[in-house]
C-alpha cells in the first residue's frame, strides 16, 4: 500500500482486504473529493490522522474490523458525513468530537463488552458522551448494539443517562436498542417527542429486552441474525415476568423473538394485532402458544361478532426446544385467526403429542410449509374429532413437509385425506409411519426418504415408484436436512415467489435459477465422459460470467472466512445449492491461505467461476503417450517423505494453468481429458469459487475424488524424452510433473453449511 497516494479525482474507495492491518499515516491526504469509503473486514487496528482530509466523504463503512477498538478525534472533521457504519467492531468509546457531525443521517455502532473497564483506565469518562447523540439533530437511523457479557450492569446505568437524549431527535425513524433490566425499559415507555410516546414516533423499532447473556444458542446457524433484520422486532430473552411488560410495545411489534423466558406459559392474543414474524425458543414453562384471553363464552360472542381475536397476520411461526409446549392453539380460535400463516415450523418439542386439531387446520388457508423435528411423542399430525370433514378443505396451499425424528408418527390424519397442492414430503427416521394409502396427492412431484423406510411401507408404491428419491448419506445427509429445515429461508423465498406471482413487483429471474435450469438443459443428454455440446458450453459460461456473489448471497465479512489458529489448513466451507445424478452446484468458500489441494475430475466437465478474492490455480491434464514410472530418478523430488528414498508409482502430467485470478474474471472449464482436469487452489484473499460439476462425483459409479502429490519432472524417468513437444529441456521440467496418487490430506477440512442465498426451484 503506497503511504500517500495521489488520486485528485476518486470519489468512491472500498479497501476490503482481510490481512490489512495498518494504513499510513499520510494515506487520505491527497483524496480531496472522496465521498464513499469502506475498509470492512480488515484488521485495522487504528484510523490514519490523514482521515481528516476526507472533507467531502459522505458515506464511511467499517463493518466487522474486529481489531478496531478507538476512532481518532479527527473523526469530528467529516462534516459532510451522513452515514457512519461501524457495526461488528469492538469500539471501547466514542470520542465526543462525533457530535460534531451535524449531517449525519445514519449511525450504526457496536460496542465491545469490556467498554467500561476501558473507559475506567482511560481519560474517557464515559463510553457514550453525555449530550453527543443529542447534538445530531439530522439523525434518521440510530443502531447501538451492545457486546454485553452474562453481567450487563454497566449498560443499563449507560442507557439510564444517555436514553432521554433520543427525544431531541425530531427526524428518528429507525431504532435499533438494548433495554437491560426492567426499570431502563419503563424509563423508555415513558420518553416522549411531541407530546406522543418515544416508541411510537418510529416507524421501525428494534429493541432487545433482557439479560444478553452468552449462552450457548440451540438455535441453527443464523437463524436468529437473519430474523433481527425484520421490521419492528422485538427481542425479549433471559428474562421472568408477563407479556404486560411488553404490552404497549407489542401493540406495533411485527416480529417477536422470545427466547429463554423462565416463567412465560403462554402468548396472550391481546394487542397483537401486527404481528408478523414469531420465533420461540427454549421458554421451558410455556404449555401453549396461543391461548385466547378471556371467558370461553365473551370469546365466542366476539367471534359471531366478527371480531378480531388475534394473530390475523401471522406469517411465520417457528418453535424450538419447548420442554413442556403441548399445543399450539388453545380455545375458540377466530376467523381469520392463523389464516395468513406460511410455514410452521417445530423442532424438539417433547411433549407435543399432535399438531393441529381439524378447526385450526381449517383456519390454514396459506399454509404452505410444515416442518416437524425431534417430537418424540407426535402420532399424528391432526388430532382426530367426532365430526366429520370434506376432502380438499384441509391445508389447501400447503406445498411441503418435512417430517423429521418421530419415532412414533403413524398417520397425517387418522381418516382419509386429501392434499391437493402438496409436492415434497421428506420423511426421516419416523418408522411407523408406513402406510401413505389414505392420502390423495395428486401434485407430488417428489418423496425424499431412507431406501429402507421406502422398501418397508405397507401400502402400494406403484402411484410414487418414479418420484421417490433417496436421502444421501452420512455428511451429505446432514447437509440435506440441515437445508431442508431452513424454513426462514424458505420463507424469504415464499415471499419473494408471492411477489412476483402477484406483480406487485417485477423481479428478474434470479441468475442462480437462471443457472439451474441452464445446467438442466445443457447436461440432460449427458453422462460420465460426455462434453455437452459448444451451444450448451457457452449458454452456461455466459450465465456464469455475470454472476456476482450478490446473486448467491455470499460476502468476504461471513465468519467462514474468519482463520483461526490451526494446524494444517484453514477450514473449508462448502455451499450446497443443488444436486442431481446430472449436475451438480456448490459454493467453496476459502478463508485466506485456504488450499484445495491438487485433485481430479474424472469424466466430468467443469465450470469454476471466481465470486470475489484473489486465488491461485495450478492445473495439470494427463500426458498420455508416455508411460508410468515407478523408480525415482534422482533425491529432487518434492514429496514429503524426504527422509529416506521411496519407490512410488506416478504418472507425467502437463501443466496447464499456474496464475493468479482476481475477480472479476472469466469461467474456467475444464474437460475430461482437457483443461486441466486436475486443479489445485490456493486463496490469497478471502475467496468464494462457484463450481458446476457435469456429472457429479459418485464414488459407486467410479468418479472418487483422488488426490495427487506432485514430484518435478527430472525426479522420473519419461523413456525418451523426444516424445514431448518442444526442443528445450528446461521448459520441460517446468512444463511436466510427475503426479502420485495419494489419501486425502490430513489437515484437509472441508465442512458443509446451509446455503441462504436466493433459492432454486427445483424442476
Amino acid at each position: 500500500m503506497p503511504d500517500i497516494p495521489i488520486c485528485p479525482f476518486l470519489v468512491k474507495l472500498f479497501l476490503q482486504v482481510p490481512h490489512l492491518t495498518v494504513i499510513p499515516p499520510t494515506f487520505f491526504e491527497h483524496m480531496p473529493v472522496l465521498q464513499v469509503l469502506d475498509i470492512s473486514n480488515t484488521n485495522i487496528v487504528s484510523l490514519p490522522t490523514s482521515i481528516s482530509s476526507l472533507s467531502l466523504l459522505q458515506e464511511f463503512i467499517l463493518r466487522d474490523c474486529s481489531a478496531l477498538i478507538e476512532l481518532p478525534t479527527q473523526i469530528g472533521m467529516l462534516l459532510n458525513l451522513k452515514l457512519f457504519d461501524i457495526q461488528g467492531t469492538q469500539l471501547m468509546f466514542l470520542p465526543k468530537e462525533m457530535g460534531k457531525l451535524k449531517n449525519l443521517e445514519i449511525l450504526r455502532v457496536s460496542l465491545s463488552e469490556y467498554a467500561k473497564d476501558y473507559v475506567k483506565s482511560s481519560v474517557n469518562e464515559t463510553v457514550i458522551p453525555r449530550k453527543m447523540i443529542s447534538e445530531l439533530k439530522k439523525l434518521k437511523e440510530l443502531c447501538v448494539i451492545i457486546s454485553v457479557g452474562p453481567e450487563p450492569e454497566w449498560w443499563e446505568e449507560e442507557v439510564k443517562y444517555i436514553q432521554s437524549e433520543l427525544c431531541d431527535l425530531e427526524n428518528l425513524e429507525t431504532l435499533r436498542w438494548y433495554l437491560p433490566t426492567t426499570e431502563v425499559l419503563q424509563q423508555f415507555l415513558l420518553l416522549e417527542r411531541n407530546r406522543v410516546p418515544m416508541y411510537a414516533n418510529l416507524s421501525n423499532l428494534m429493541l432487545t429486552i433482557g439479560q444478553h447473556a452468552q449462552l450457548t444458542s440451540c438455535l441453527p446457524h443464523g437463524l436468529e441474525e437473519k430474523f433481527e433484520e425484520f421490521k419492528n422486532c422485538l427481542k425479549w430473552i433471559n428474562a421472568e415476568g408477563s407479556m404486560d411488560a411488553i404490552s404497549k410495545i407489542m401493540a406495533s411489534a411485527e416480529a417477536l423473538f422470545l427466547s429463554r423466558h423462565w416463567t412465560i406459559r403462554k402468548l396472550s392474543t391481546f394487542n397483537v394485532t401486527k404481528l408478523k414474524y414469531c420465533l420461540l425458543a427454549e421458554c421451558n414453562e410455556m404449555e401453549t402458544v396461543v391461548e385466547v384471553d378471556g371467558l370461553s363464552e365473551d370469546v365466542e360472542t366476539r367471534i359471531k361478532n366478527g371480531e378480531k381475536v388475534g394473530f390475523e397476520l401471522l406469517q411465520y411461526l417457528s418453535i424450538h426446544y419447548m420442554n413442556k409446549l403441548q399445543s399450539i392453539w388453545k380455545g375458540p380460535i377466530g376467523k381469520d385467526s392463523l389464516s395468513k400463516l406460511r410455514i410452521l415450523s417445530l423442532h424438539t418439542c417433547p411433549k407435543l403429542t399432535s399438531i393441529f386439531t381439524l378447526t385450526i387446520a381449517q383456519n390454514l388457508s396459506c399454509l404452505a410449509e410444515l416442518t416437524v423435528e425431534d417430537c418424540p411423542k407426535v402420532t399424528s399430525l391432526i388430532s382426530n374429532e367426532s365430526h366429520n370433514i370434506k376432502l380438499g378443505l384441509v391445508l389447501p396451499t400447503l406445498e411441503k413437509i418435512f417430517l423429521l425424528d418421530l419415532p412414533v408418527l403413524v398417520n397425517i390424519f387418522v381418516g382419509r385425506i386429501m392434499l391437493e397442492n402438496l409436492r415434497t414430503m421428506l420423511i426421516y427416521s419416523c418408522p411407523r409411519f408406513r402406510d401413505l394409502s389414505n392420502m390423495e396427492l395428486p401434485r407430488i412431484k417428489k418423496i425424499e426418504g431412507e431406501d429402507e423406510w421406502w422398501k418397508a411401507l405397507d401400502c402400494d408404491k406403484s402411484p410414487w415408484k418414479n418420484i421417490f428419491v433417496q436421502l444421501k448419506k452420512r455428511r451429505a445427509l446432514i447437509e440435506q436436512l440441515s437445508e431442508a429445515t431452513n424454513s426462514l429461508q424458505h420463507f424469504h423465498d415464499i415471499l419473494s415467489h408471492g411477489e412476483r406471482k402477484k406483480g406487485r413487483t417485477k423481479h428478474k429471474v434470479a441468475a442462480v435459477q437462471k443457472l439451474y435450469d441452464a445446467c438442466r438443459d445443457v447436461f440432460a443428454n449427458c453422462g460420465p465422459g460426455v462434453v455437452p455440446d459448444a451451444q450448451g458450453i457457452e449458454r452456461l459460461k455466459d450465465i456464469l460470467n455475470g454472476m456476482t456473489e450478490h446473486d448467491v448471497g455470499v460476502r468476504p465479512n461471513m465468519p467462514f472466512f474468519k482463520v483461526k489458529e490451526t494446524e494444517g489448513f484453514p477450514k473449508i466451507t462448502y455451499l450446497h445449492l443443488s444436486e442431481c445424478d446430472k449436475f451438480s452446484i456448490g459454493i467453496f468458500l476459502l478463508p485466506p491461505t485456504g488450499v484445495l489441494p491438487l485433485h481430479n475430475h474424472p469424466q466430468m466437465t467443469v465450470f469454476s467461476k471466481l465470486l470475489f478474492g484473489t486465488m491461485h490455480i495450478k492445473a495439470y491434464d494427463w500426458v498420455d503417450n508416455i508411460a508410468s514410472s515407478s523408480a525415482p530418478k534422482s533425491d529432487s523430488s518434492e514429496c514429503e517423505e524426504t527422509a529416506e528414498e521411496k519407490t512410488v508409482s506416478v504418472r507425467l502430467a502437463k501443466l496447464k494453468v499456474n496464475s493468479d485470478f482476481t475477480a472479476p474474471c472469466n469461467t474456467s472449464i475444464l474437460y475430461p481429458t482437457d483443461g486441466g482436469n486436475m486443479h489445485c487452489f490456493t486463496a490469497i484473499t478471502s475467496c468464494a469459487v462457484l463450481d458446476v460439476l457435469g456429472p457429479p462425483y459418485c464414488d459407486a459409479e467410479g468418479r472418487h475424488c483422488q488426490y495427487y502429490r506432485t514430484h518435478p519432472f527430472t525426479s522420473f524417468s519419461a523413456g525418451d524424452n523426444k516424445q514431448l513437444p518442444g526442443d528445450d529441456e528446461k521448459a520441460k521440467e517446468l512444463d511436466y510433473a510427475w503426479l502420485e496418487e495419494i489419501d486425502k490430506p490430513a489437515g484437509l477440512s472441508v465442512v458443509g453449511a446451509p446455503y441462504n442465498g436466493p433459492r432454486i426451484v427445483e424442476k
